[in-house]
């Protein structure tokens, strides 16, 4: 039970942060903080997580960049 517990809480993290950063391509790990109720550290490791299974993309710097969802990969 508990392994299909993470997995749920798992999905509906990376949905949040998906569906944040399709409405604000240029949103920070702060905001997506907010807008999902994660942790900084949950943030960054469920990023991590989304560009390393080539779902998400950054384009530019940590200042001025934005991400891209790759639209295949999220289906």
């Amino acid at each position: 039970m508990e392994k299909t517990v993470e997995k749920t809480v798992e999905k509906n993290s990376t949905e949040s942060l998906i569906a944040a950063i399709s409405a604000n391509a240029k949103i920070t790990i702060n905001e997506m903080m907010k807008y999902s109720g994660l942790s900084q550290r949950r943030v960054e490791y469920q990023l991590d997580k989304l560009k390393k299974a080539g779902v998400l993309n950054r384009i530019g710097g940590d200042k001025g960049g934005q991400w891209v969802i790759v639209p295949d990969k999220t289906e």
